[in-house]
């Protein structure tokens, strides 16, 4: 959703699609952004005849404009967003009306050959497909589920890994071999990678049900393309994989899933270290020139319509608060705080 919102500028008259893409995951919500900031949930069955409309073109659109009138969602003002409402409805009928998006979300045997027909197979695809078209789409999030394997743990993940591996692969290859915006690079160039979890397994010796459970200390991730220097391991473990021994760059503290951020950011232009102030989406917050009872730690100072003053979170003690994501607020770390 920050992308989202740090790129909108740089959206084109013949994008089609949203700039975030989540692709058979629910996101979350966008926080402080705008609804339209969101991801847009989209599933793999795009391609396969959904958006065919036999009776025609103009029939389909009546139906479809109907069917909004009908909506009791988009008129009723205790669903949170009825503007974003309207915005879903419009972008999901102008993605229906255009066979630019069937023919990305269409696979062919031979792509299925490579990729595999496993759902994440077909998501892999249908992302690169997506990117080569280069129509709005700047950060898809591939959902791939159910690696909380307490129990059977070899047999699950090696279920999950192979078709992981080899539509990896094919993805990586791909965006190798296709060119990219920007004259001598390739998609790859243009396009990072990034293949994690949120934590790691329990190391050492399987629990009671075959399985391994949540682990913080130490786990891995896979980061690829966008212009990093490739081929290297980061950091090291102890052999039995229970803690960090290398750092393995220069902070001197373990890497952390907001230095990963920071390294997103940074490929798409972003300065991590400035102020997000999406006017905007804040205009509604309660805004005080001083701290009022009860604030607590849950205030930030900010901007709003120009006016430097304090913003208040979701804090019960302040009435009409608003809230306000904490990995948003760090970002603000360019204001006092």
């Amino acid at each position: 959703s920050l992308l989202a919102f740090e790129l909108d500028s740089q959206r084109r008259e013949d994008h089609i699609y949203p700039t975030f893409l989540s692709m058979d995951y629910r996101p979350k919500e966008p926080g402080v952004f705008e609804n339209r900031f969101g991801g847009f949930y989209v599933t793999g069955s795009l391609g396969t005849g959904l958006f065919s409309h036999p009776h025609g073109e103009s029939v389909f659109q009546k139906r479809f404009n109907a069917l909004y009138d009908m909506d009791p969602l988009k008129r009723k003002s205790d669903v949170g967003d009825p503007d974003a409402v309207s915005y879903l409805w419009s972008q999901a009928g102008r993605l229906m009306g255009d066979s630019r998006v069937i023919e990305a979300f269409t696979l062919s045997n031979e792509t299925l050959s490579r990729y595999g027909n496993a759902s994440i197979s077909r998501q892999l695809a249908q992302s690169y497909q997506v990117l080569r078209q280069d129509l709005g789409a700047r950060f898809i999030n591939v959902g791939y589920e159910s690696w909380d394997d307490h129990g059977n743990i070899y047999l699950g993940h090696r279920n999950k890994m192979r078709p992981l591996d080899s539509a990896l692969a094919a993805l990586l290859d791909d965006l190798s071999l296709t060119p990219g915006v920007e004259e001598g690079r390739s998609l790859l160039d243009e396009t990072l990678i990034i293949v994690a979890g949120e934590f790691g397994r329990t190391p050492g010796p399987l629990n009671g049900d075959k399985g391994r459970d949540h682990y913080g200390a130490a786990f891995a991730g896979l980061v690829a393309g966008g212009g990093i220097q490739g081929g290297r391991l980061i950091g090291a473990t102890d052999e039995g994989g229970t803690q960090i021994t290398d750092i393995g760059w220069q902070m001197d503290r373990p890497i952390s899933t907001t230095d990963l951020s920071a390294t997103v950011l940074s490929a798409m232009g972003i300065d991590a270290g400035s102020a997000i102030l999406p006017i905007a989406p804040l205009a509604g917050m309660d805004c005080y020139d001083s701290v009022p009872p009860g604030a607590g730690i849950t205030s930030c100072i900010g901007t709003v319509a120009g006016r430097k003053c304090l913003i208040i979170a979701n804090n019960p003690a302040v009435k009409g608060g608003t809230y306000f994501p904490l990995t948003v607020k760090k970002h603000l770390r360019a204001q006092e705080i």
